[in-house]
């Protein structure tokens, strides 16, 4: 027998020769049933698997919280223990002063700590809201009394027209006000800082430059973690929350925040992306039919 008539018969698959109409539109009705079930399934395991993420990230913060931002002020609280009868009056003074400076930091940490936990935990369901970034941007340039210190030079570049985006105007002035009062604060020399506002191909760009102090290179993701502190000299004051509380509302909005630096002393760039609204509002009507 030759190799020819040793080959395996091929299995016939049922096609539609061997089905008449009725059944090839049932049989065409059940699999797809059967392939948006299981994409459903997909879906439902992916967003359980981002939900357990959070969690698990709202646990590692919230005990970092704990066990190490809130020991400093509780450890200004126990001043208390100073005062009493046997104390000047000068002595009492400065010992109220330590209580009040704990109590405001204890008050800044919790709030800013309850907000950010807040911020994380929400689904990113896109707003009905849309905000113009570029009047978000002059607004936070307004209440930044920083700018307007001496020996500050500031440079606006923004486009005339608005940059719509998803988003609620009145935390999108939190956010860049974090990151211009952040810039002000790690210059203490050389306080050269822009804001520049660009929109291009269905996004909206916001850049934050400062020449100041700078980030090592490798933190530049960390910082954005809730109590990093990349430049410990000048962690005097503030929580340890800021950049972490505007990356929690930039992502809960379908945005995104990323820092970059040439390392210690070059100065630092801070960039909120966001698609722009139209262009948003043309991707979830693509995802809804």
């Amino acid at each position: 027998m030759s190799q020819s008539e040793t080959a395996a018969t091929p299995v016939s698959v049922p096609g539609h020769d061997e089905m008449d109409d009725p059944q090839l539109i049932l049989y065409a009705r059940d699999l797809k049933r059967a392939v948006d079930e299981e994409r459903k399934k997909s879906r439902e395991l992916a967003a359980a698997n981002a939900r357990l993420e959070v969690l698990d990230r709202l646990k590692s913060d919230f005990l970092t919280f704990i066990s190490h931002e809130l020991r400093t002020p509780l450890n200004a609280l126990s001043a208390v223990d100073l005062i009493g009868p046997e104390v000047t009056a000068a002595e009492q003074a400065e010992s109220l002063e330590i209580i009040r400076h704990g109590y405001a930091r204890l008050q800044d940490f919790i709030e800013k700590g309850l907000e950010y936990f807040w911020w994380i935990s929400q689904d990113q369901t896109p707003p009905s809201e849309t905000a113009d970034l570029a009047a978000v941007l002059r607004r936070a340039v307004q209440e930044t009394s920083g700018l307007t210190e001496p020996g500050v030079a500031f440079r606006l570049v923004a486009p005339v027209e608005p940059c719509e985006i998803q988003g609620e105007a009145v935390y999108m002035v939190k956010v860049v006000k974090i990151l211009l009062e952040n810039a002000v604060k790690f210059s203490p020399q050389k306080k050269v800082i822009q804001a520049e506002l660009l929109s291009t191909a269905g996004k909206v760009l916001l850049t934050v430059k400062d020449q100041g102090l700078g980030i090592d290179p490798s933190l530049t993701e960390e910082i954005f973690r809730p109590f990093t502190v990349a430049d410990v000299k000048h962690h005097a004051r503030g929580s340890g929350l800021n950049l972490a509380l505007a990356r929690g509302i930039v992502e809960a909005y379908g945005g995104k925040v990323r820092a970059e630096s040439k390392g210690p002393g070059l100065g630092s760039s801070f960039t909120l992306e966001f698609p722009a609204a139209s262009a948003a509002n043309t991707g979830r009507s693509a995802a809804g039919t």
